[in-house]
């Protein structure tokens, strides 16, 4: 039989060793980032669709440029469309701005990374088009991402080394991707302290009016 003693003193927990601001969740964290400002790591006129007296014709579904944006708060989007984040140091949902922070200076057993599978088809594409992917950070100073894809498609872009310092949007472009083709995009971090993860968006390229 067992006995429940409503006099039981709790043992007092030791949190000498935490730091006091993890353990007050009744703050609200005011973290906000501006992400529509960031810079982007390519020049999205090099991708960009041109809309000239002579090319009048833009598809319908490019106006609406933004697909999906996945973020803390929504990492899982339609079919097989969804994110991966590898050791993150914390994930705050009820900041300003939602975020995932990484620092590999304390998890160096493993790189820290982004990642994000997206499905065309699964959002109603039918025929080849131009996608570009976008992960929002902020550093705290320098960081080096490794930015990967499926590097054997052609017209993909935007995989290599890149070097961040502040706010900026690491871009993947797939070019004229086929509607079936599943893809993924991810950056890994490879140097540098700590960094915040904001968001990831899938959009059609910019549309720029040569008049």
């Amino acid at each position: 039989m067992t006995t429940i003693d409503s006099r039981a003193v709790t043992p007092k927990f030791d949190d000498t060793g935490l730091d006091k601001t993890e353990l007050d969740h009744t703050a609200f964290d005011r973290t906000s980032a501006d992400v529509d400002s960031f810079t982007d790591t390519l020049d999205l006129r090099d991708v960009a669709l041109a809309y000239t007296p002579s090319n009048r014709y833009i598809p319908s579904h490019v106006w609406f440029r933004t697909i999906e944006t996945l973020s803390p708060t929504k990492t899982i989007g339609l079919g097989r469309t969804n994110t991966t984040l590898i050791m993150p140091t914390i994930v705050q949902t009820d900041a300003a701005t939602p975020y995932a922070g990484f620092d590999r200076t304390v998890t160096s057993s493993r790189n820290p990374t982004a990642q994000v599978h997206f499905e065309p088809g699964a959002y109603g594409a039918t025929t080849p088009a131009t996608y570009v992917i976008s992960f929002a950070v902020e550093t705290s100073g320098p960081v080096t991402f490794t930015v990967q894809g499926l590097s054997f498609l052609p017209g993909v872009s935007g995989l290599g080394s890149r070097v961040v310092n502040g706010t900026q949007s690491i871009s993947v472009v797939y070019s004229n991707l086929p509607a079936n083709q599943p893809v993924y995009a991810y950056i890994e971090q490879t140097a540098g302290g700590h960094w915040n993860w904001y968001s990831t968006r899938i959009s059609y390229p910019p549309i720029v009016l040569q008049l």
